[in-house]
């Protein structure tokens, strides 16, 4: 793929599952409001950026995981950035109603779209897969997968494994 399609920035969440040091196998579940429904353990998640490659551009800070995508997309001002920029970024369905620059995939069960809906939604799912190589990369760091810290280290933790990432990325 290449071209116009893919000018501009991808834009992800994600989460980072948090367990307890000393009962390893088990997760912590003291802090109720940071708990994601459906996983059943606490969890952050950072709001991710990547450049039309897949090279990962930055990560926000760390935010409760049952906040909603594009809650924290604003709460960072990221939007309001891409906007400002008059970038273009594709993002995921969790971020709609961003507006300005920001492009999600049509709403609605598959067979209800339209062909062109049909056709616009795959297209945007190719794009969006670099960006959700750029996650997997960052999750690939094991510091990440399990987080056996103080949720309010977790933070600097993202932002020295995307540090250390576009180091060595560089060479």
């Amino acid at each position: 793929m290449s071209g116009p399609a893919l000018a501009g920035l991808h834009f992800a969440g994600h989460g980072l599952p948090i367990f307890n040091a000393a009962r390893r196998s088990k997760p912590l579940l003291k802090v109720q409001e940071s708990v994601s429904p459906g996983i059943l353990m606490p969890e952050l998640t950072a709001q991710v950026l990547a450049d039309p490659s897949g090279r990962l551009l930055w990560a926000s800070p760390a935010l409760p995981g049952a906040l909603h995508d594009i809650r924290a997309a604003r709460e960072h001002g990221a939007i309001a950035a891409l906007a400002e920029a008059g970038t273009t970024c594709w993002a995921d369905k969790g971020h709609r109603g961003a507006g300005g620059t920001v492009r999600v995939p049509h709403w609605g069960r598959w067979k209800n779209l339209s062909a062109s809906q049909k056709a616009v939604n795959r297209s945007h799912a190719k794009i969006r897969a670099l960006v959700e190589q750029a996650v997997a990369t960052l999750k690939s760091w094991r510091l990440l997968r399990k987080i056996r810290c103080s949720t309010t280290r977790i933070t600097s933790l993202v932002q020295a494994v995307l540090t250390l990432h576009l180091t060595s990325s560089d060479r």
